[in-house]
């Protein structure tokens, strides 16, 4: 979902894997691995020395987007929040609201609160121009690609709130199956 060739800043990063891949297969010239926890932050720096990408990415000790906002070189275009909840995902992007807006794109994967996240989406003017959905193990991910939309805030309708307004337009297979197993679930 990251548009290569962007500056991308994964917060949350934990192993640091997806900065790592990025620049790796030149999707990106450099990246921020994130961390609020010296542990998990401890383990993307162990990484980024591992594939020899020091020189690309960047580790950051950061709670949400706070540690990237005095950033004047290499500010980061693309801000990845996947692996937690909605309501943390909003909450970082709150917080962190000026650099959120600062960036090209957002690539948002809550493990819950879906429709959490795409309300705050659009009550703070983005719009959400790409999403996928997965099922692993018996578990289902959402993934959103969401642009800064200026002052021009889109309105969802509720339906599309909860189950994505482009993944109902793409009639998207993986959200017929959640469909059809939450109908079941409700008989």
């Amino acid at each position: 979902m990251i548009t290569p060739g962007r500056i991308v800043a994964d917060i949350g990063t934990d192993h640091g894997y997806i900065p790592i891949y990025e620049v790796l297969t030149g999707r990106a010239g450099y990246a921020y691995a994130c961390d609020v926890a010296e542990g998990p932050l401890g383990r993307a720096r162990d990484n980024v020395s591992l594939y020899n990408v020091g020189d690309r990415v960047q580790t950051v000790l950061s709670d949400g987007l706070k540690g990237l906002k005095d950033i004047k070189d290499n500010i980061p275009e693309a801000i990845v929040i996947a692996g937690m909840g909605g309501s943390l995902i909003c909450r970082i992007l709150a917080d962190g609201s000026r650099v959120a807006a600062g960036a090209k794109e957002l690539v948002l994967s809550p493990h819950s609160e879906w429709y959490e996240v795409r309300l705050f989406l659009q009550n703070n003017c983005y719009r959400i121009v790409d999403e996928d959905m997965l099922k692993e193990d018996g578990k289902y991910y959402v993934i959103m690609r969401a642009e800064h939309a200026g002052s021009v805030a889109e309105h969802l309708k509720d339906e599309e709130l909860k189950f994505g307004p482009v993944l109902m337009k793409k009639r998207h297979p993986v959200l017929m199956d959640y469909l059809k197993k939450d109908k079941e679930k409700s008989c």
